[in-house]
């Protein structure tokens, strides 16, 4: 399990909620790339900007 598992609202298909998303971007957990997208370091996960997984 992520970071970002055990400490936002997750599932299967990424963050619940867009705003779940945009508070691990406040705290430093993800960073918004050029292109919009969300990305997790710790995983090299990519997020659409609304927290829903990419591919």
């Amino acid at each position: 399990m992520s970071f970002n598992e055990s400490h936002y609202k997750m599932d299967e298909d990424g963050f619940k909620s867009q705003s779940e998303a945009e508070r691990a971007v406040e705290n430093g957990h993800l960073k918004v790339l050029s292109n919009g997208n969300l990305y997790d370091s710790q995983t090299g996960q990519e997020y659409w900007p609304d927290g829903t997984k990419k591919g």
